[in-house]
C-alpha cells in the first residue's frame, strides 16, 4: 500500500471542537486518510471513502 501527502491547510479550533469540510471532488475514487496534527502531535486520524 502506498500513501502520499495530498493537501495541508490550517484550521481554527473553537473551544474543544473542530469541524471543517474537505473538498475531494477533484480526487479519484478511493480511500483517503485525514491526519490532524496540533503542536507537532497527531491528535486524530480518520478514514474517508470517496465513491
Amino acid at each position: 500500500m502506498v500513501f502520499r501527502f495530498l493537501i495541508q491547510f490550517p484550521i481554527t479550533a473553537l473551544g474543544s471542537s473542530v469541524q471543517t469540510q474537505i473538498d475531494l471532488s477533484h480526487y479519484a475514487a478511493g480511500v483517503y486518510f485525514v491526519k490532524a496534527v496540533a503542536d507537532g502531535n497527531v491528535v486524530a486520524v480518520r478514514k474517508m471513502v470517496k465513491q
